[in-house]
């Protein structure tokens, strides 16, 4: 075969396929009709689905009433990748989802449990025996395992950010289920914290009990050796002898200071008979009030 027959037998000719069209015009159009309202039936009586979800922040919140003083920051615990991945399959856990699942009563709705409202069909399946009974299955069970269907929790990367992701019928229960979830969570560290900080108190409690019954015993013993020593305490919490000298001592600088401006002025008043000058020229003479007072008389 040449290439100019290949290229015959590929083209397509357009007058011919536009007429094809235009003479199956309406069964066309009825098989358009038929698949648009299949689709619309189908979109009509699908059960919508309603998703939510809620982000937590996982931080230590510590200050420096909290942590001991001479603390590092390698003591500090450590919120990395492998921290967080931790928290969010605590958030996951089965013990939450229990409390969620109490605290909203979800064992009653049939989205969460079937057999709250089993069709017909369905339990002519389970007797016929084409179907498993979900009665078989704790109730808990089976509300744990269509929450963890619809559930969807992961952390935002390179953040501390964990979203609690939740999928539901019911609006109102796709928004209120993640919050409670955090909720729950939030509870729940709040307690192992109260837990740890109540065991390191009752630890502590005799320790610190024991340390003032020491602490008052040396004080008494110190109390009574100064009694037997004579080392009373004075002001300014020193000893008493202490108190004394330091008085005595300023006393004596005091007097000390006295007796040189005494014999100054004593040299002074004796230059000035040696020279024989007046008294009226020395200093302390006319600072004297009663030189002053004779004067103005």
């Amino acid at each position: 075969m040449s290439v100019k027959s290949v290229a015959a037998d590929v083209d397509v000719d357009l007058r011919q396929l536009f007429a094809s069209l235009a003479r199956n015009w309406l069964r066309i159009l009825v098989v358009a009709l038929v698949i648009t309202g299949l689709a619309f039936a189908l979109t009509w009586l699908a059960t919508p689905h309603y998703r939510a979800e809620t982000r937590l922040l996982i931080e230590t919140r510590e200050s420096v009433y909290t942590r001991p003083d001479g603390t590092n920051d390698n003591d500090k615990p450590i919120l990395d990748e492998e921290g967080v991945t931790s928290q969010v399959e605590v958030v996951s856990s089965t013990d939450i989802l229990k409390q969620v699942a109490q605290k909203l009563n979800l064992s009653r709705l049939p989205e969460f449990d079937e057999t709250a409202d089993m069709p017909m069909l369905s339990r002519l399946l389970v007797i016929a025996g084409l179907k498993s009974d979900p009665n078989e299955i704790p109730p808990e069970e089976r509300v744990l395992t269509k929450m963890r269907e619809k559930l969807n929790v992961y952390r935002v990367e390179k953040s501390r950010v964990i979203v609690i992701e939740f999928s539901s019928e019911n609006p109102r229960l796709a928004a209120e289920i993640p919050n409670a979830i955090a909720d729950a969570y939030i509870s729940v560290q709040g307690n192992a914290n109260i837990e740890s900080n109540s065991a390191a108190t009752d630890w502590l409690a005799p320790e610190i009990a024991d340390l003032s019954k020491r602490v008052k015993d040396a004080e008494a013993k110190v109390a009574s050796y100064r009694a037997q020593s004579d080392l009373l305490m004075g002001g300014n919490n020193s000893v008493l002898a202490t108190q004394q000298l330091s008085e005595l001592s300023s006393e004596l600088s005091r007097v000390r200071a006295n007796r040189a401006s005494a014999e100054a002025t004593a040299d002074s008043v004796r230059r000035a008979l040696q020279n024989g000058g007046s008294l009226d020229a020395v200093p302390e003479v006319l600072s004297s009030e009663l030189i002053q007072r004779l004067r103005e008389r």
